[in-house]
């Protein structure tokens, strides 16, 4: 976690975000859960199952876990790896527990933190790893379009859509360059 602004003991605000400063260790999150008007740290609320761990139960944290974290972000790690569907992430090794298992209540299958995930086992991604580079007119509406949502999905036919990567206008011809990531159709229906 990086703040826009550091100040030293002595008061002096230098920011470098490339560079550890005292405290930058103190720094942690806890899971929350609202108790009326306070807070309290989430163990295993909302889990059917913690188990794996001496104090698993009782652990802080358990929904940012190593593997959940991987499995939160697996669309857009699959979609690097198209060409690999039945390869693994290999678990490799860690100076830290890593035989915590769990199991949220809204799942069917347990999280165990030390397994190897096959890639087609990852969530769909919303896009392919391949880009489209499209020029064609752009309307002031199209513009304002574009402006509110510009990371939007753009049809190129009837079949193909894009996510905006970038844009770049020509006031000269009124013509607009795109960058477009290709759409997973399979996973976004487009309207």
């Amino acid at each position: 976690m990086n703040a826009p602004y550091s100040v030293d003991d002595n008061g002096d605000s230098d920011y470098d975000p490339t560079k550890d400063i005292k405290g930058d260790s103190d720094i942690f999150f806890i899971d929350a859960l609202r108790d009326g008007s306070d807070f309290i740290a989430r163990t295993d609320e909302g889990f059917d199952f913690v188990g794996g761990s001496v104090y698993a139960a009782s652990s802080f944290n358990i929904r940012y876990s190593p593997a959940r974290n991987l499995l939160r972000w697996g669309a857009d790690i699959k979609a690097g790896l198209l060409h690999a569907l039945n390869s693994y992430l290999r678990w490799q090794s860690a100076d830290k527990n890593t035989t915590l298992e769990s199991r949220l209540s809204t799942e069917t299958d347990t999280v165990v933190e030390n397994d190897d995930i096959l890639v087609d086992d990852l969530t769909d991604c919303r896009w392919y790893n391949e880009k489209y580079i499209v020029k064609a007119p752009i309307t002031v509406a199209q513009l304002n379009a574009v402006d509110a949502a510009p990371n939007g999905l753009v049809k190129l036919s009837d079949t193909q859509y894009g996510w905006i990567i970038s844009m770049k206008t020509s006031n000269k011809d009124g013509m607009a360059e795109f960058e477009l990531l290709r759409c997973n159709t399979n996973v976004v229906t487009p309207s």
